[in-house]
């Protein structure tokens, strides 16, 4: 669709917003900006020899496994702790509430199966890029060589 064409208003009121938006950014700013804008922000990309994917076949997938199990720890257990003891909810003797420290299930999901379960994704999307790399190598060796 070009910019000379009407496009129906949206009845949602973030689509009318953006909506909106877009309307008074086409015009305001002038079509030699915006197209360089364009180029400058979403289509400058350097000219690389060999897929990125290659990179991906001499890391550890022990190490990407650490860093995602490690990093969801920290965001998880770390930040809902820090977060909690903050607001006075970590750790306390009130009957009527359930403070996060006596929380087990939760402090169980946030310390032991939540980094497992983003540790072990992230080592089967890892896997599943080193492969797909390897295996458009193998289709096409004289490509991606050097």
């Amino acid at each position: 669709m070009s910019d000379t064409q009407q496009r129906p208003e949206p009845k949602e009121v973030k689509a009318y917003l953006f909506h909106a938006a877009l309307r008074l950014y086409t015009a305001v700013v002038p079509r030699s900006l915006r197209n360089f804008l364009k180029l400058l922000l979403f289509q400058v990309s350097p000219d690389v020899p060999v897929s990125l994917t290659s990179a991906w076949r001499d890391n550890s997938l022990s190490a990407v496994f650490i860093i995602a199990a490690s990093l969801t720890l920290i965001m998880g257990a770390g930040v809902v702790g820090v977060w909690s003891a903050i607001n006075g909810t970590f750790t306390g003797t009130d009957p009527s509430r359930l403070y996060f420290f006596k929380d087990w299930v939760n402090v169980l999901n946030y310390t032991l199966l939540c980094p497992l379960y983003i540790g072990f994704g992230a080592v089967l999307i890892a896997t599943i890029v080193r492969g797909s790399g390897e295996l458009k190598q193998m289709i096409s060796p004289d490509e991606h060589e050097v």
